[in-house]
């Protein structure tokens, strides 16, 4: 139960993850658009 109330504040406070660290040393990461993932997930 103690950890529910740890990680609480992600529930009340808004958060952006955020990739950047990860970008410079590895280089840019693939993403799909949001738009293009729906249509191939829906469209069959």
């Amino acid at each position: 139960m103690r950890e529910v109330v740890e990680i609480m504040y992600l529930t009340k406070e808004g958060f952006v993850l955020n990739g950047e660290k990860y970008e410079r040393c590895i280089g840019p990461i693939p993403a799909t658009l949001l738009k293009r993932g729906w249509k191939k997930r829906y469209d069959f």
